[in-house]
């Protein structure tokens, strides 16, 4: 039959016809090793690098020996180098394409666990061993954790008072996480912490719980500095949680951060489980904030972080209150990791 094909088919058409069999069998063979490789958990990017390196060689050898029926010494300038630049192109622009695609939707791979519908269950959840964070370099020369592109966008762009390089450096304290366990924040106010530690547990497959009452601690409120009167409500009060929820939302990050409105200290009366991450950045009032620490500071398991916010040794920078809590933090045992303008993050020891 197949002799009847060829004998039917001009060269050209045979030709043709040769060479998309061999294109079929190389995209069958490509697509089953860039599978597999992003199946294991490499990037889009290097799996499809390794992939199309891999399906070149196969695709050259049945080109060559099937298509323009050539056998015996390979001629380096007429066909080694023609095949191995038009392959080179091929794998950028793909790489380019895939890199492009995994930014956009891989977050979504694997997330079998999806959004929790009672708080138990998702604590319960949380015994995963953190998996490695991936690093880069920065300017400085200093390792930083990556920050996925749509993600620092969305971080950027959210209304808040965390300046990028405070930001930054909570993303990372959350991803240096070892301790397996919930993570909470206490001040979600209108979500950009949020998108910062949302990315970190995004990478890392944790649960970030959000505490805030959402309608503005004292210094938010009418007549003072950081008032907002786009968030006040038809009854006049501050009302935080409606962008709180659309910015989670834009940034698709609802899987992975959960909103609890509430006071802190109430839901801290009903919580149990062991926290990996402690981010304090609730009201600064001093009765506040001393009881925001006194509520959640025990749940910090051994080995676990804690970050505080607004921390200025100077009372003419900020309030005393976070100072305070930093303080407090040290003589209970927490060692210093880092320090990035106003934020602290901390780590408690072994028992």
């Amino acid at each position: 039959m197949l002799q009847a094909v060829n004998d039917r088919l001009a060269p050209g058409q045979l030709r043709l016809l040769r060479y998309a069999g061999v294109s079929a069998v190389t995209v069958v063979f490509t697509q089953a090793v860039l599978f597999s490789a992003y199946g294991v958990g490499i990037t889009g990017a290097l799996a499809n690098v390794i992939a199309v390196t891999l399906g070149a060689v196969p695709n050259y050898l049945l080109n060559r020996a099937w298509v323009w029926e050539r056998s015996g010494s390979h001629d380096v300038w007429r066909e080694i180098v023609p095949f191995w630049t038009y392959a080179l192109l091929g794998l950028v622009v793909s790489t380019i394409v895939v890199a492009w695609a995994d930014a956009r939707w891989g977050h979504r791979r694997g997330r079998l666990d999806r959004q929790p519908r009672h708080l138990l269950r998702a604590v319960d959840r949380q015994v995963r061993v953190p998996r490695p964070a991936p690093l880069r370099w920065s300017h400085e020369g200093r390792p930083r954790l990556m920050v996925r592109a749509d993600l620092l966008a969305a971080a950027r762009a959210a209304r808040g008072f965390l300046p990028d390089d405070e930001g930054r450096a909570l993303h990372d304290a959350a991803l240096a996480v070892t301790v397996a366990g919930p993570w909470m924040e206490i001040g979600s106010y209108c979500g950009k912490s949020g998108v910062w530690l949302g990315a970190a547990a995004l990478e890392r497959g944790a649960t970030l719980f959000t505490i805030d009452h959402h309608r503005g601690s004292e210094e938010m409120q009418a007549g003072w500095e950081h008032h907002d009167d786009s968030l006040v409500d038809d009854t006049g009060r501050m009302d935080s949680l409606p962008v709180f929820r659309r910015t989670i939302r834009d940034a698709g990050l609802e899987d992975v951060v959960v909103a609890i409105v509430g006071r802190s200290t109430t839901v801290a009366r009903h919580w149990a489980a062991p926290l990996a991450f402690l981010f304090i950045d609730g009201g600064h009032a001093g009765e506040v904030a001393h009881a925001d620490y006194d509520a959640w500071v025990p749940s910090v398991a051994p080995g676990a972080t804690l970050a505080i916010h607004d921390v200025f040794a100077d009372p003419a920078d900020g309030g005393r209150p976070p100072y305070e809590l930093w303080l407090r933090a040290l003589d209970d045992g927490f060692d210093q990791v880092s320090a990035t303008g106003s934020l602290r993050v901390l780590r408690r020891g072994a028992p």
